[in-house]
């Protein structure tokens, strides 16, 4: 009551317009699944779940740790156990909120699930090994959190999502990957972390996959041979190598951008894209 008699005398001197601002009712439920140690838990619990069936449901023999399930569970689990320390550690406004560590954890599945998803598509379709590397997202889940939540959380999809990345890769192109995961996706970080329109966002992934093809080529997956010996045939190859890898960055750097706004309403984040946009 004595609000409203006060925005009546403000609208009368002409300093209001008499309207208040929607208040946002929280009730107890809704609180619960946000801030709840319990439903924490269960993000994390389903996350490890998830990760779990990817590492055991692989097929080829040269992964780490082949047929050794008791192995991956351990690992796996101290792996999720670091990440949590890290995040209640380092993050502590991010680690309360529940819809945070969603986003997080999700992000960072994604991007390891698509390795198993790539390694499917390049199998069925009988295309070189090295196409599992090019056509690998490197930077999608670093350069998304890194701006919506930061670059410190695009440092730690960075890290983390190496570390279980090395979990499903063959063992024969493990270090090509860890290696090639960290300075992609730092640099991915780097360009996203000041990032004020799409079109930055989009420039990082083609630098990010520009940067991942010249590694393949320094560590000798994109071309194993002799560049002057190559034959015709083999210049075709290692172009439409060559090209995979610059779309792959282009793509990741795309997707992210037409992201963005549903990630911002959906969590509650607002960006500095989000902003100047405003």
């Amino acid at each position: 009551m004595i609000d409203a008699i006060k925005r009546t005398q403000l609208q009368r001197k002409g300093l209001s317009c008499g309207k208040k601002r929607r208040e946002q009712n929280q009730s107890a439920f809704v609180s619960t699944l946000r801030y709840s140690p319990l439903v924490r838990s269960l993000v994390y619990a389903a996350f490890l779940g998830g990760f779990l069936v990817l590492v055991l449901g692989r097929t080829k023999e040269v992964s780490v740790f082949f047929g050794e399930p008791a192995k991956i569970v351990v690992v796996s689990l101290l792996l999720m156990v670091i990440a949590v320390i890290q995040q209640q550690v380092a993050h502590r406004d991010h680690f309360r909120k529940n819809s945070l560590q969603c986003l997080i954890f999700g992000l960072i599945f994604l991007q390891v699930a698509l390795i198993r998803v790539l390694d499917w598509v390049v199998e069925v379709n009988g295309l070189q090994d090295s196409f599992n590397l090019l056509l690998m997202p490197f930077a999608l889940a670093p350069m998304t959190l890194t701006i919506l939540l930061g670059r410190n959380q695009g440092l730690f999809a960075v890290m983390f999502g190496s570390l279980l990345g090395c979990l499903l890769v063959p063992v024969g192109t493990l270090f090509v990957f860890l290696i090639s995961s960290l300075f992609v996706g730092l640099l991915g970080v780097y360009i996203t972390q000041n990032a004020r329109k799409r079109g930055r966002v989009v420039q990082a992934g083609f630098y990010s996959g520009l940067a991942a093809v010249s590694l393949f080529i320094l560590l000798g997956v994109l071309a194993p041979f002799k560049l002057s010996d190559l034959t015709s045939a083999e210049w075709q190859i290692v172009g439409v190598q060559v090209l995979c890898g610059i779309v792959t960055g282009i793509f990741s750097g795309m997707l992210v951008g037409g992201c963005l706004p549903f990630l911002e309403s959906g969590f509650g984040v607002t960006t500095d894209i989000g902003w100047v946009e405003l």
